[in-house]
């Protein structure tokens, strides 16, 4: 405990010096904040007085006098200037190369005194402003005077210089209104740093001390601590004058400056003797209070009987909080091993979920797959016209769209997940939009087996992307269509109630059982399912809805009577007034071409042949390449109006590849065909100088749209 609380008391005694070092401190900066504060004050009183004299004379050059070059009038316009002014010496008018013209100290008409301080006169020319020129002797005696000049102007041209002589006694009379301490030394120096006034007094003209002129001639003002004239330790506070750039100093003995700072010291070290002094006796009688009780409760905790016998006796109320601290502890101990049971049990759920996700991604990937496998086997060995082909075509066509869409599902379910879904939103209506998905859906036989009702009586206009939107629909009709294996009735509903635009997809099929509704929009949950279901999924397909409708600012909500009942569900949407349209404006389609020049670069040798012949099928000119020197090679030669490239080249990117064929000159349409679907994928293409981005498998349809040079369709 001793060494504990002298530890303790050495970064608290270190503190508390701190402390009183940064009060000292800013005491410190406050004392010279205040004495640079006073020296600014002294040195704005100084330069109201120059600012009067500069007024007066400018009042002087301004009379008739002057204005009509009468000379003698002025001599006597001087003579009674000078009477009223105590602190001036002398009155006089400057030709502007410097000679006297009228002095008022001697008679008009009697010669003039040679000697003056042609230089500052010629400043004041040079100028055309007043200056003040600082001490200079007098022309008749060796005593010093400070010469305050001001031009008369004329066309702008300087005609004359009055200047006022000005005895420095003024400004010792200005120090000693300032009624500074009788310790404090305070002085004004000139330009030159010669003294015009000194409290305690010092002969006019003479020096200011070196550390003095040092600091006015490093800032305009400042603090600082140095010797005075005579000699004296001290801080001095100084400023300088923009008007006439003389300094003000003011000198304080630095035992005035530093009398807090060893106060505050003696005061620190004292308090700290004393509060060591007191902690060590403290630490003594606590040491002894302390030891009893903890030797008696390491005896028991020793024999492991804490809180079954009697209470440690002790008037240390923490003893007795350290004993039910320990009963504690034991109960925590229990709590921590059920913690760490239940998470164990957690990580085995999670596994549990995650083979079972993985195994219903292998059944659902392999079934389509063992189609797709068999159909080709089929296509090898059945006439290319006959219905055995026909029908394996088709099961490849149906599987691959499956595929596709498992594959989409999770992908737009990962991009939803992170943030990185965007919207490309435009007014719509969404009547129209669920009208033509419908009736696609109807003319691909995949509502052949069902009695479909479509209700959209009316245009109902959102604000949404048409791709997701259609994708919402599509999922709600393919759930409808899964869950109804028997066939039977879909109902679609598009309206508008109460300011929402309504979706409404119902079916009379397995119906969700009451405890699984508040769960179907969940990631990979799925009801129990019939082994005989004829499509499956991964269970994605519905929290892909519900996250969409959500970006649009909408809701989803389900409802069922049970199982075998069917299933309602319904999206809800903001709707937006019906958009003013232009018909002026209306797009034109071109029209499609009927045979077109197009260069594949494509590396993978079975998807290179299948997409030629699908283009020869379709009836365009295939030239094909395996590499990306190869594509920019053929792309010279050839000049074809389409290329198609693969991103993923062996020898460069497509993108490379896209740049080079663009730089060449070539106004080919370029379509990128890439698996990377993300908005940036898109972006970068669009910016290498392709002019459409495709990802795999392609759609043939979208394909043969963009060659016949239609804009492709939302989705």
């Amino acid at each position: 405990l001793i060494a504990l609380v002298v530890a303790t008391a050495i970064p608290l005694v270190a503190f508390g010096a701190a402390v009183a070092a940064l009060l000292v401190g800013l005491a410190q900066d406050n004392f010279a904040q205040a004495a640079r504060d006073r020296a600014r004050a002294v040195m704005s009183a100084v330069d109201a007085q120059l600012k009067g004299y500069v007024t007066t004379l400018q009042a002087l050059a301004s009379l008739r006098s002057i204005a009509a070059d009468d000379l003698a009038a002025f001599h006597s316009d001087a003579v009674a200037a000078l009477r009223t002014q105590a602190d001036w010496e002398n009155l006089v008018l400057d030709a502007p190369d410097g000679r006297q013209l009228v002095n008022a100290s001697v008679p008009f008409g009697q010669p003039l005194p040679s000697r003056v301080d042609r230089e500052s006169t010629r400043a004041v020319v040079a100028s055309a402003r007043p200056v003040v020129v600082g001490l200079r002797p007098r022309p008749l005696t060796d005593a010093l005077a400070i010469p305050i000049r001001v031009p008369v102007v004329r066309d702008g041209h300087v005609v004359y210089v009055v200047t006022a002589v000005v005895r420095p006694e003024s400004f010792e009379r200005l120090l000693v209104e300032q009624a500074l301490p009788a310790d404090w030394v305070c002085g004004l120096v000139d330009a030159d740093g010669k003294f015009v006034a000194r409290l305690p007094k010092r002969p006019v003209g003479s020096a200011a001390s070196s550390a003095f002129l040092n600091a006015i001639a490093g800032a305009r003002q400042g603090w600082y601590r140095g010797l005075t004239a005579e000699g004296l330790d001290s801080y001095t506070a100084f400023d300088t004058s923009d008007l006439a750039h003389w300094s003000i100093g003011i000198a304080i003995p630095s035992q005035v400056v530093l009398a807090g700072a060893k106060r505050a010291t003696w005061l620190m070290g004292g308090a700290a003797a004393c509060c060591a002094f007191l902690a060590i006796v403290a630490a003594l009688w606590l040491g002894r209070l302390i030891a009893a009780p903890i030797s008696t409760l390491a005896a028991r905790v020793a024999r492991g009987s804490v809180g079954n016998e009697a209470a440690v006796d002790s008037e240390i109320t923490e003893i007795a909080e350290l004993v039910v601290a320990l009963e504690k502890a034991a109960a925590v101990e229990v709590e921590r091993r059920n913690l760490v049971e239940r998470e164990r049990r957690a990580l085995e759920q999670a596994d549990r979920t995650k083979d079972e996700f993985l195994a219903m991604l292998s059944h659902e990937l392999r079934n389509p797959l063992a189609a797709i496998a068999t159909s080709s086997h089929v296509l090898k060995l059945a006439a290319p016209a006959g219905p055995a082909a026909l029908s394996a075509r088709g099961v490849i066509e149906r599987q691959t769209a499956h595929m596709t869409r498992l594959v989409e599902d999770l992908l737009d379910v990962s991009r939803i997940t992170v943030g990185k879904a965007t919207l490309v939103l435009e007014p719509l209506d969404l009547a129209e939009l669920v009208t033509r998905l419908v009736d696609l859906w109807r003319d691909s036989d995949r509502l052949a087996r069902y009695s479909i009702r479509l209700d959209a009586p009316r245009p109902v206009w959102v604000r949404g992307d048409r791709a997701r939107l259609e994708q919402v629909v599509a999922n709600l009709l393919d759930n409808a269509v899964k869950f109804s294996p028997g066939g039977g009735a879909i109902g679609v509903d598009v309206f508008e109630q109460a300011g929402d635009a309504t979706i409404a997809v119902g079916d009379h099929g397995n119906g969700i059982p009451a405890d699984q509704l508040d769960h179907v929009f969940e990631l990979f949950v799925q009801a129990p399912q019939d082994l005989s279901r004829p499509l499956g999924g991964l269970g994605v397909g519905l929290a892909v809805v519900k996250r969409l409708v959500e970006l649009h600012g909408g809701t989803v909500a389900a409802a069922s009577g049970g199982a075998g009942a069917g299933a309602r569900f319904t999206v809800c949407l903001p709707t937006i007034p019906v958009p003013v349209t232009d018909d002026r404006c209306a797009a034109t389609e071109r029209s499609p071409a009927s045979c077109r020049d197009i260069l594949l670069v494509e590396d993978n040798d079975d998807a290179r042949t299948t997409t030629v012949l699908l283009l020869a099928l379709l009836g365009h000119q295939v030239t094909e390449a395996s590499t990306g020197a190869e594509g920019i090679r053929l792309a010279a030669e050839r000049r074809p109006e389409c290329v198609l490239i693969d991103i993923g080249l062996p020898d460069r990117s497509g993108y490379e590849v896209a740049r080079t064929i663009r730089a060449g000159g070539s106004r080919a349409t370029m379509i990128a065909l890439t698996g990377y679907g993300q908005p940036q994928d898109r972006t970068r293409a669009i910016d290498a100088g392709f002019d459409h981005h495709l990802t795999k498998p392609l759609s043939p349809e979208l394909l043969e749209s963009l060659l016949a040079g239609k804009p492709p369709a939302a989705g």
